[in-house]
Order: C-alpha cells, then structure tokens, then sequence
C-alpha cells in the first residue's frame, strides 16, 4: 500500500518538476535572446540627387545595425519602417546615434517623410546636425 502511495505522489511531483525545468529552461533562453522592435526615426537626411533617405535613431552604444525599409510611396509621402534589436545582457548607459540608408523608386523632392504609424518625421541637414541640437530630434535637453 505505501508503494502505491508514493507513486500516487511521485507522478505528480515528477511532473511539476518536468514543468518547472521546461520553464525555466525557456525563460534563460529568453533573456538570452536579442530584442527587436519598431522605432520611430529622430530624423531623417536626403542625399543630394534626392533619392536617398538617411534615417537616424538615437540607441544604445551595444545596438546591432538597424533596418529599414521603404513600405509605400505616394505623390505627397514617403513612409518608412525602422527596426532596432538590442542585444541580451547589459550595456553601457551611453546614447549613440544610429543612421541607415533606404533608397527611394523616386527622388523625395516636396513630399513629407512619415514612419508606418503615420507619424511625420522631421528632416535635418545631416548627422551632425542631430549630434549639434539633440533635443531638436528627440533626445536630451539640449
């Protein structure tokens, strides 16, 4: 009878176990794992035949490359996707500005910028206008 009983208690705390190895097996795998998500640029550069946008992002310094891409073009828009992934782990407390190129069908000429939620996104003369007036373009206080 007590064979019996300590199976009646063995199964279900085998399986208890089994669960919480799986779980915790997922969640380290987790951690581990590199975070992507949708970003709205800070701003954005157009090369000088118009046919290049250059899209900035203030990130981390441990930031992987961003991507971008060109999701529509209209007479009066341009809308664009950017993707950040942060890397698992910690990283140092440090912005850094981010930029990638996307190449448009067509010269931008007058019309806006906008990212895939329909946000406009504000044009500067280059990188070092960003670096110049960070505050301008979404990050610090001046």
């Amino acid at each position: 009878m007590e064979a019996r009983t300590a199976r009646r208690v063995a199964i279900p705390v085998a399986l208890v176990v089994a669960l919480a190895l799986a779980l915790g097996a997922w969640a380290f795998w987790h951690a581990r794992s590199p975070r992507t998500s949708w970003v709205v640029p800070a701003a954005y550069s157009i090369s000088a035949d118009g046919g290049t946008l250059t899209l900035y992002d203030w990130g981390g310094a441990c930031d992987k490359p961003l991507s971008a891409q060109v999701l529509g073009q209209s007479p009066a828009m341009v809308e664009v996707a950017l993707r950040r992934t942060v890397p698992a782990g910690s990283c140092t407390a440090m912005a850094v500005l981010h930029q990638v190129d996307v190449t448009l069908s067509l010269p931008l000429g007058d019309r806006k910028v906008s990212d895939r939620s329909g946000a406009t996104i504000p044009a500067a003369p280059s990188a070092a206008d960003v670096l110049a007036h960070p505050s301008q373009y979404g990050f610090g206080s001046g």
